[in-house]
Formats: structure tokens, sequence, C-alpha cells
């Protein structure tokens, strides 16, 4: 999952800051030069005059698969599919592949990337006069094809006018829609993964793409009532509310 970068936790942190003092009784406040980056189990401190205060951070994400643009073991596979079609010397293709599911070990990775290599390597050795698009095969194309259809949906093989590069296109559509994860369950998958290692600092949780919903608040609060950690809050920051929230 990608990290917020220093200037956006400095942000979320005085965020936090201003509630937690208001709630405690306290002063502490960022410190640019002591406060990012902490060390472990904290992702920053906040201080006020000798005490400081470790807080751990975490985004709330829908899917952590995804590299909230496109989905980041997909990406693995292409990567390594250019160099396997750059080491077999394979040129002049536009390749578009759509992936269903993702594959996760860097074993299914690479075993997805050669098999689509071995598709394109005979795709392109059965072209007639360097003129070729996908087209099924008796032959072998079954052999080849049940290994990737447990991730691949689609997949085009043309072939290009320039005869020198290999263009792969690429996308992420799966069969069926991935439900949108309620608050409940967003702070709930969020603070299950990591409660059996963060006891003894405060966990925030960034809201990141969708603001918490009033509505859920109490539910939320409910839901969390037996977690091991001390203290869990979670903040908002978007034009429209910007707040932090005391959930446990």
């Amino acid at each position: 999952m990608a990290e917020p970068f220093k200037a956006e936790v400095k942000t979320l942190a005085e965020i936090f800051a201003e509630a937690y003092n208001r709630e405690k009784g306290t002063k502490f406040i960022w410190d640019d030069y002591r406060s990012h980056p902490s060390t472990e189990p904290a992702d920053f401190r906040l201080y006020d005059s000798n005490m400081d205060l470790p807080v751990q951070l975490k985004r709330l994400v829908e899917n952590e698969d995804r590299d909230f643009v496109r989905p980041k073991y997909a990406e693995k596979v292409i990567i390594q599919l250019q160099d396997k079609l750059d080491q077999r010397g394979i040129r002049g293709v536009s390749l578009h592949l759509n992936f269903e599911n993702q594959p996760h070990s860097s074993e299914d990775i690479d075993k997805l990337a050669y098999w689509i290599t071995e598709l394109v390597a005979i795709k392109t050795d059965d072209a007639l006069s360097g003129q070729y698009v996908f087209r099924f095969d008796f032959r072998h194309d079954p052999e080849i094809l049940k290994r990737i259809e447990q991730y691949i949906s689609d997949i085009d093989i043309v072939s290009r006018p320039d005869r020198e590069n290999v263009v792969i296109g690429w996308a992420w559509s799966q069969s069926y829609p991935e439900p949108l994860l309620d608050d409940i369950q967003r702070v709930q998958a969020q603070v299950s993964k990591v409660e059996n290692m963060y006891h003894n600092v405060i966990l925030l949780l960034d809201s990141y793409n969708r603001p918490i919903s009033d509505k859920y608040i109490p539910w939320i609060k409910d839901s969390l009532k037996n977690t091991p950690i001390n203290e869990v809050w979670v903040v908002d920051n978007y034009s429209s509310v910007s707040r932090a929230i005391h959930l446990k």
C-alpha cells in the first residue's frame, strides 16, 4: 500500500493533535525535526515538553491489492512479460490483456508471464507474411490457455507495421464488481490486521478517499470495544470536513 508523504503525515497529525489536546487537556504538537520519521512502532510522534505521544498511522483502503489506480500484482506480471518478450527477441507486436484476477505469489506471477510469452511466440511464429492476429489453434492453444485462464479473461495479439517494438496495453475488469465496504467494515478490516502488533501506541486511521459517515460512528465504536489496542482514532481531511474522531 502506498504510504502518505511527510507533508500529508504532518497535516493528519496536526488535525489529530488538535482534537486529542482538546479532549485530554494536553499540548502535544508536531516537531519538524523529531516527529517523522519515527522509531518503531510509531509512524510519528507528537511532543508536549518532555513527553512524547507515539502514533501508528494506517490508511483505510478498499483493497490493498490495488495500488489505487492499477492492481499492483498485475503490473508485476506486465514487467516480467516485457522482459521475457525482449529475451525471446519478439518485436512488432501489439498485445492487449484484461486481468480478471491477479496472481499473488512470485511463482504464479512468473508462470503467468511465461505462458503469455509462449502464446505470443507461437502466434508470431505461425504468422504468414508478417501479418497476424490472435486466432484459436486446436493443436496447442488449449494447453496454454488453460494455464492463463484463471487470471486473463481477454487477450489480443496484433502485428505492428513498424516491426520494431512491443506495445502492451492492459486493464483489470472483474466478472463481478467488488462491493463497496461500509465504514464499519473498512475500520474493522484495518484494525484486525494490526491489533496484535500495536498495543502501546495510538492507532490513527486515515479515512483517505472517503470520509467517515456520522451515522456509522456509534456502530464503529461498538465494534471496537474488544480490540486489544488501547486507543483508536480516525481522521478526515477534506475541504468539506477536517476532524479527528476518538473511536476507542
